[in-house]
């Protein structure tokens, strides 16, 4: 303010100044948007995340159908491992591969 001369506590008043800082503040508020918008869906997926967990805690604390538990999961992950390495039919090289990785499932 000095090299104009203008006291301090005199506010700036000028068309194109005003618009300057409201350009400003629409960016700095979009960019804020953005982020507070992102953090929301992070925070839903981490919500999901945390509902699958305390519920799955819940049925092993419980003890609700626990063996049904273990042995459903155990037979998607056999399912998978069967799917990957047999899906244009079961060769020797691949019954290895297969039998290698069940024995990291289930140690025989």
């Amino acid at each position: 303010m000095t090299v104009f001369k203008l006291p301090d506590d005199v506010p700036l008043e000028h068309a194109m100044v005003s618009r300057a800082i409201q350009q400003a503040q629409v960016k700095v508020e979009g960019f804020h948007f953005d982020s507070r918008k992102h953090l929301v869906e992070y925070d839903d997926v981490l919500n999901k995340q945390r509902e699958i967990v305390y519920g799955l805690r819940k049925q092993i604390v419980t003890g609700e159908n626990l063996k049904s538990l273990i042995l459903d999961k155990l037979n998607h992950e056999i399912q998978n491992l069967v799917n990957m390495f047999t899906a244009q039919g079961i060769q020797i090289s691949e019954k290895e591969k297969l039998m290698q990785e069940f024995i990291t499932i289930i140690p025989f």
